[in-house]
């Protein structure tokens, strides 16, 4: 469904395509493969490959093998892929055709039905293992017959989109710039997932929080100086340097571990990251964990395999739950005006999020209760614009915790239950794409 759907993204580039010849590109890294998805309209291709047809206007089907093959030798000339400075080939898919809509043939007064009729022709690049480099070469740019009134003095250029492991960018090739390398980042490359908070817990208050220890290190400096020095004074021995050292290091000891093993209400350790915090309130804990688990579901949309989907839903979401919440964030993010396309999520905002219920202090079965509001900005790219969608949400959550095998602090919490409230859309309208 996810494959389609980047296929849906690229025919909407086209919902708005100039009155001419026209074509744009999605790019698609991946650990496995590398996959070029070529779209371009039926002035396009007759721009630039000599293949004959019935009604320069319509294609039929038994046209399309002669120009699948036309256009497959052609790409092979003009479009060139390095990975790992070694050049590849691709091999080719299923060409898909896309019939223009009717009611927007007014709007094309010069190509017509042969600027909105698209043909899409996907190439996939096996790799032997992740890519490090990868540089893309296209070098077919034919005339733009709307800007130079048809005297084809200026050549067009091709837009696309590059998706990296849930990264976008926005391409432009151009006879100046036909190349785009794309070298993978030092921090990592995926969707930049957030940290859920793990609670320790305290057995004896039934709560998450430090714990207080006896520093031997403390306590044996301590009575090793108080035997030396009695014993000195029995044996009336003069003193000794070494009483007064072993005094100042057990005291020294005492005082720094006290800084980081009080358990009062004053001090929580809520992180396992060794830091020592004022005290948050239950329902403040319960927050930090909450914003992370949930805006780690929008995540999980940057890949664009639905088992990498669900992989990464996993993290945040119990097992019952998983196909529903897939759903709803899918549906969510689908633009019915442009063509049903997928939008990918440029940006989760938090509105409110109300602790309704808590019980994360319970040593036994930590759990809280969530009313949410939030909003949802999803993007589809086009030429030198995105078109935007920002959407509202308010559902009711309910989070439990499970505990590690030691029993010692909660390093799992999960999105038990999930109950729609409200949502409708908010804003809708293009933007730049220099924003």
């Amino acid at each position: 469904m996810l494959l389609r759907a980047l296929f849906l993204l690229v025919c909407t580039l086209f919902i708005h395509p100039q009155d001419g010849p026209d074509a744009s590109l999605l790019l698609l890294i991946e650990d496995e493969q590398i996959v070029i998805e070529v779209t371009c309209n039926l002035a396009f291709l007759d721009e630039v490959i000599d293949v004959a047809r019935e009604d320069e206007e319509l294609v039929d089907a038994v046209e399309m093998p002669g120009i699948r093959a036309a256009l497959i030798d052609y790409f092979a000339d003009i479009s060139r892929v390095t990975i790992d400075g070694i050049h590849v080939s691709g091999a080719p898919g299923e060409m898909h055709l896309t019939l223009p809509k009717r009611d927007l043939l007014p709007l094309f007064p010069g190509f017509g039905a042969r600027a909105l009729t698209q043909l899409t022709l996907s190439f996939t690049y096996s790799t032997k293992s992740p890519p490090d480099r990868v540089v893309f070469h296209w070098s077919s740019f034919p005339p733009d017959r709307i800007q130079d009134e048809g005297r084809g003095d200026n050549p067009l250029n091709v837009a696309g989109l590059l998706i990296a492991y849930g990264q976008d960018t926005n391409l432009e090739f151009t006879t100046l710039e036909p190349e785009y390398s794309w070298q993978r980042p030092r921090d990592g490359v995926g969707p930049r997932f957030e940290a859920v908070p793990i609670l320790k817990v305290n057995s004896q208050q039934g709560s998450f929080s430090g714990s207080s220890s006896i520093n031997l290190l403390a306590v044996s400096a301590l009575l090793l100086g108080a035997f030396i020095e009695i014993r000195r004074r029995v044996k009336k021995k003069p003193g000794t340097i070494w009483v007064p050292i072993l005094f100042l290091v057990g005291l020294g000891s005492l005082t720094l571990d006290s800084a980081f093993s009080i358990s009062t209400p004053e001090f929580r350790d809520t992180l396992e990251t060794g830091r020592v915090e004022q005290a948050e309130s239950s329902d403040q804990r319960a927050l930090t964990v909450f914003q992370p688990l949930h805006a780690n579901i929008y995540r999980a949309f940057d890949y664009t395999k639905e088992s990498d989907i669900y992989d990464a839903l996993e993290q945040s979401v119990e097992g019952d739950l998983l196909n529903e919440i897939y759903a709803q964030v899918y549906q969510g993010l689908v633009m019915r005006e442009e063509g049903g396309a997928v939008s990918r999520v440029q940006a989760v905002i938090p509105v409110s999020f109300q602790i309704v219920a808590n019980q994360i202090d319970d040593a036994t079965n930590p759990r809280f209760d969530v009313d949410a509001r939030w909003r949802v900005e999803g993007a589809v790219h086009h030429w030198g614009h995105a078109h935007t969608r920002l959407n509202e949400y308010r559902a009711y959550y309910t989070v439990v915790g499970r505990f590690s095998a030691d029993g010692k602090r909660i390093d799992q919490w999960r999105i038990q239950k999930s109950t729609t409230l409200e949502q409708f859309r908010v804003a809708s309208e293009p933007i730049p794409e220099t924003l």
